[in-house]
């Protein structure tokens, strides 16, 4: 089978089917091959691809469909963070929580599994990456009465 892209003529394509003994391609190489095609198509001589400055943050929410993100992140109303429970998936706290750090000084460690966010900083970064708001629920430790909280 011949991809769209191959049959304009932009060169060979890893976006064909796979078989089942091929390997998919790497994210790295899909997004390759879509600036490939971007260059060919639009004549966009400065296009680039832009590297995630949060790539540890960006792969854990690539794992965690937005409708089970409230799984993994809470709302603490009292102190008007997010909770991060670590591990998360197969990240430690620490590398998350530098990476966090570096982006937001209000970044902080609690107890021993825990990372906090800022709220509203957390929360657009969440609506960045899912494209839609996405609700959290209230931690247990905030005050009853409430259930979620929605960006």
């Amino acid at each position: 089978m011949i991809t769209q892209a191959a049959e304009a003529g932009l060169g060979s394509s890893c976006l064909g089917p796979i078989s089942e003994k091929q390997e998919a391609p790497s994210g790295r190489e899909l997004a390759l091959e879509g600036k490939g095609v971007i260059d060919a198509s639009c004549g966009l001589e400065n296009f680039d691809l832009m590297e995630s400055d949060m790539p540890l943050l960006q792969s854990l929410l690539s794992q965690i469909p937005p409708d089970q993100a409230q799984k993994y992140f809470h709302f603490d109303c009292c102190a008007e963070v997010i909770r991060i429970r670590c591990p998360l998936l197969s990240v430690t706290r620490k590398p998350l929580y530098q990476e966090l750090l570096a982006k937001n000084p209000a970044v902080n460690l609690h107890g021993d599994h825990y990372i906090t966010c800022p709220k509203v900083w957390f929360l657009d970064l969440l609506e960045k990456f899912y494209g839609r708001p996405i609700a959290l629920p209230i931690s247990p430790q905030a005050s009853e009465g409430q259930s979620d909280l929605r960006v």
